[in-house]
């Protein structure tokens, strides 16, 4: 079967933990970029030993923040990019959901993808779900600049800012 056409952007931090169980899920896809912040970890070096392209990352404190930098910066192969964080698994379903979408040529700018939160192996079945614009034509959307560089705790990452329609 071939890989499904899409960029997979994983952006890590010490991520050792959870980076081996997020890439190998990843397989069927054409390209896996993992984007770290100088994890002082094994993060790197396990996503290496996936065959993942591995970069680093280095905020400058100022916009773009890192994934509209991904987006503007990187060797991205492929128009659809999907954003995994790298204590997410992207479940077989989900692929096989994702690949039957892109048997054609797609008109949307992006897919909102559900998610399950799972504590100590249960899939937590009350409270919030994540919805996220996780898998988005890079032409068509971007990150939007938020004026957040002056809040504390706010930092390289867009946070839970959804990207927009490029104008």
């Amino acid at each position: 079967m071939s890989n499904i056409p899409i960029s997979v952007l994983v952006t890590t931090k010490n991520e050792e933990d959870n980076i081996s169980r997020c890439l190998s899920a990843l397989k069927s896809f054409a390209q896996i970029i993992v984007i770290d912040s100088h994890s002082d970890d094994r993060t790197r070096d396990i996503s290496q030993i996936f065959s993942a392209e591995t970069i680093l990352y280095q905020w400058d404190g100022r916009y773009p923040k890192k994934r509209q930098w991904c987006l503007d910066t990187l060797d991205i192969h492929h128009d659809w990019v999907f954003w995994v964080d790298a204590d997410e698994v992207v479940t077989e379903a989900c692929i096989t959901e994702i690949r039957a979408l892109f048997q054609v040529s797609r008109p949307e700018a992006g897919f909102f993808v559900k998610g399950q939160y799972v504590w100590e192996g249960t899939i937590l079945r009350h409270g919030l779900r994540n919805n996220k614009l996780a898998l988005i034509n890079r032409k068509k959307l971007e990150f939007p600049v938020v004026d957040d560089l002056d809040i504390d705790g706010m930092g390289e990452m867009e946070g839970h800012y959804q990207p927009v329609r490029k104008m």
